[in-house]
């Protein structure tokens, strides 16, 4: 009986592979703006260290 009452859930009259392949779509969506994110959040603290070192760089020339 759980069986065939997993199996009418997943099916959905008809629609299952609609609801299911968007169901993926939006996993997928979400998984890749994530990783993104964390991309961007690298390149931005990567660019935060290197105007640091750029500033205290020229606060040496500066003040020879």
């Amino acid at each position: 009986m759980g069986v065939k009452i997993m199996s009418e859930f997943f099916y959905m009259g008809g629609y299952g592979y609609h609801v299911w392949g968007i169901m993926l779509l939006a996993l997928v969506i979400m998984l890749v703006e994530s990783l993104s994110l964390k991309r961007q959040q690298k390149a931005l603290l990567q660019r935060i260290q290197r105007n640091k070192r750029i500033q205290k760089n020229k606060e040496k020339f500066l003040q020879i």
